[in-house]
């Protein structure tokens, strides 16, 4: 028929994971999300067609015939492109899972021909970036040369999203001891180590208490919902009111640089510390650092490649056996 029922008859798998993934009209063909998809990521009808090896008019054809399907304008045309409406950014994530568990399922069919193969998408925070994958990565590659990790950076619960839509399997990196959603499995792997920082002859780089620095202009890791309630969690420990933070940052590198090129203050990684190539000076303040829960976040109920399934068990065995390396 050329509609995706056609998959439970081919491949039954695929199409019960197609159908868990999303809920579309039964007349919705797998090349009109292929089509939005891509018009979606290149922000053109023109791009689109080429990419896809078609004509404007037919790409332009799928489409229309995609949001009459769906009820709803999807696309947003103009003189400059296209852009995804509303309603097209729900289906948007929605065919990214799709893409996402075919991918998955074509993964498995290779490995069961005995070959490990395909791309692993993994997200990482600094820590697990300066201390783990170095190490990692090399003995892994080593044994699965097939296998393609493609690594990002980032903090939650900005990186939650990129979970849920698909584009990486699984996060390494800060988890919250709180407020966890419920869509996604936790599990810590060990305890990070921080320490709060200055730049070299900062006025405030004698000081020996917390309530030395309430005065301070602090700059924080990510959202004050995500790592960067870490400050708060130790002002609230020794009954103080938290400092407001002067600049949030969701990069690590951006918060190094303004700690040591200005009077701000911050907490950070004791390994980027040692690592960085900037003067930064440790606080020796007399109170105990919080130690932040450092593990892996996953969707749950992905179906994930075999090969992003071998990596990740791999890289939380490697990190349990070298539990020192949080430092």
């Amino acid at each position: 028929m050329g509609y995706v029922l056609w998959l439970s008859l081919s491949t039954p798998k695929l199409f019960v994971l197609l159908l868990r993934a999303v809920l579309l009209p039964a007349m919705i063909k797998l090349h009109q999300l292929q089509a939005f998809m891509e018009a979606a990521r290149s922000g053109s009808i023109r791009k689109a067609a080429e990419v896809l090896g078609l004509s404007q008019p037919s790409l332009s054809r799928s489409l229309t015939l995609l949001e009459r399907e769906v009820g709803t304008p999807l696309l947003r045309r103009s003189v400059r492109g296209v852009s995804v409406t509303p309603a097209g950014k729900t289906l948007l994530s929605k065919a990214r899972l799709i893409e996402h568990e075919m991918a998955a399922i074509q993964e498995s069919f290779r490995r069961d021909q005995g070959v490990l193969s395909g791309e692993v998408s993994i997200g990482v925070s600094p820590l697990f970036a300066i201390q783990h994958l170095p190490r990692f990565l090399p003995e892994f590659l080593a044994r699965y040369p097939q296998v393609q990790p493609k690594i990002c950076d980032g903090l939650y619960p900005t990186i939650w999203e990129r979970l849920r839509e698909g584009a990486i399997d699984a996060y390494f990196g800060p988890i919250p001891v709180s407020n966890r959603p419920a869509d996604l499995a936790f599990d810590t792997l060990l305890l990070g180590q921080i320490t709060i920082t200055v730049r070299k002859g900062h006025p405030l780089v004698r000081a020996r208490t917390i309530s030395d620095l309430r005065s301070a202009q602090w700059v924080v890791a990510g959202h004050e919902d995500g790592p960067g309630r870490i400050v708060n969690q130790l002002f609230r420990e020794h009954r103080l009111e938290p400092p407001a933070p002067a600049v949030s940052c969701e990069s690590f590198l951006a918060m190094m640089s303004l700690i040591a090129n200005s009077d701000m203050v911050g907490m950070v990684p004791d390994c980027m510390l040692d690592a960085s190539a900037y003067d930064l000076m440790r606080v020796p303040v007399v109170e105990t650092m919080p130690q932040p829960r450092q593990g892996v976040t996953m969707l749950k109920h992905a179906a994930l490649h075999p090969s992003a399934l071998v990596f990740i068990r791999q890289l939380k065995a490697w990190i349990q056996q070298h539990p020192m390396a949080a430092g």
